[in-house]
């Protein structure tokens, strides 16, 4: 079952169309590269934990 909040935002995504949807995946793939950015650096290896976290979320 998913959260009440889940379908709300599913339906807003697809009701603003496409731009909206690759701007935020746009977002995704630079806070991923970020982060990798930064844990190459031997720096902020928690935060990148709970980056991966919170993508991993249902």
């Amino acid at each position: 079952m998913q959260p009440p909040w889940y379908t709300g935002f599913e339906n807003w995504l697809l009701g603003h169309g496409q731009g909206t949807i690759t701007l935020i995946l746009l977002g995704l793939i630079a806070g991923c590269a970020f982060w990798l950015w930064r844990v190459r650096q031997g720096r902020n290896l928690l935060p990148a934990a709970a980056w991966i976290t919170w993508l991993l979320l249902p």
